[in-house]
């Protein structure tokens, strides 16, 4: 095996006492960052771990970067690694600049998988600029949530609105915030997610699926708190529906090595597009993870971890 110098970059990159400022955070640091760190260095690759997100402007000798931030504050920033990546050429792990930008904005994926008509709920998008319709083309009940970034800090059960005076009232608090929004109508149902690593064929699973236990919608509370039951479909019709779905979509939009893509089923058992996260959380108790395990597609999550490293090390030797 060549060695190769890789970057690591998240927000608990380092090996260093951090300052959390709740639970959550501490649990992101030690499920998530902290894992993924040591599954890293037990590559056999050399492995600069740092918090610093602007490292490559200082120091261009790496040979491969996985860079796990997200969020950073500002306007597309999910691209911002892998744009300086690319203005570097510099490999990287994860997606391209222009996925992430489809990553980050809910409308543009949706508007995808109308194109590969992949059904997805009826939406529309309103900005500060735009005056608030008079009329949603759709019925209620509507949701409402952020159009761009990948968190789900601002969702939860208040972001349903059974009528049109609460859905303005809602938009507003966002709007006025300078968060653009989506306003989709609200699928009453259970959500499911594929994991996907790319590959000839691209590796898939069974979806897994989540129910929130103290809420309607899987927010970010429930994320971060563990309010929810995250289990593995077993209905082989959905599963075959959402696999093939899954995939035409991934292939539709390489490139991109490992993402998560996510659905929702209502009642009726239709399924229905939600949206893709190419920057999923490898935590070592996450789903992503831990569906790959269980289906038998990796022994170890070390194994995951280099499976990832060693594809985007394929793909820059090209």
């Amino acid at each position: 095996m060549c060695k190769k110098k890789i970057l690591f970059l998240a927000k608990y990159a380092e090996e260093i006492n951090y300052s959390f400022e709740n639970e959550w955070e501490e649990d992101y640091c030690k499920n998530y960052h902290k894992p993924l760190r040591l599954a890293l260095e037990n590559t056999g690759h050399t492995i600069i771990s740092t918090t610093d997100r602007d490292y490559l402007c200082k120091n261009s000798d790496i040979d491969l970067v996985f860079s796990v931030y997200y969020n950073m504050n500002f306007q597309n920033s999910d691209a911002y690694i892998s744009l300086l990546c690319e203005k570097l050429s510099i490999p990287y792990l994860g997606a391209s600049p222009n996925v992430k930008i489809i990553d980050n904005d809910k409308a543009l994926a949706k508007l995808i998988a109308k194109e590969l008509d992949i059904k997805t709920p009826e939406f529309i998008c309103i900005n500060k600029h735009k005056i608030f319709p008079k009329k949603i083309p759709f019925t209620p009940p509507y949701f409402v949530k952020p159009r761009f970034g990948s968190t789900s800090r601002w969702i939860d059960d208040t972001c349903i609105c059974q009528d049109y005076e609460t859905l303005k009232n809602k938009s507003e608090l966002f709007l006025k915030a300078d968060i653009d929004v989506i306003i989709e109508k609200f699928i009453d149902g259970v959500p499911h997610s594929m994991p996907l690593i790319y590959g000839a064929p691209v590796i898939t699973t069974k979806p897994y699926y989540i129910k929130p236990t103290c809420s309607k919608v899987f927010g970010f509370e429930a994320k971060m708190n563990g309010y929810a039951e995250c289990k593995i479909s077993e209905d082989e019709l959905v599963n075959s529906a959402i696999r093939n779905m899954a995939t035409r979509y991934f292939n539709e939009i390489q490139r991109c090595d490992y993402a998560r893509i996510d659905f929702i089923i209502d009642k009726t058992k239709e399924i229905y597009f939600l949206e893709i996260n190419t920057t999923p959380n490898l935590g070592l108790h996450g789903g992503f993870a831990q569906t790959l395990l269980d289906e038998k597609c990796f022994k170890t999550y070390d194994s995951i971890v280099k499976h990832l490293v060693e594809l985007a090390i394929k793909r820059s030797n090209k």
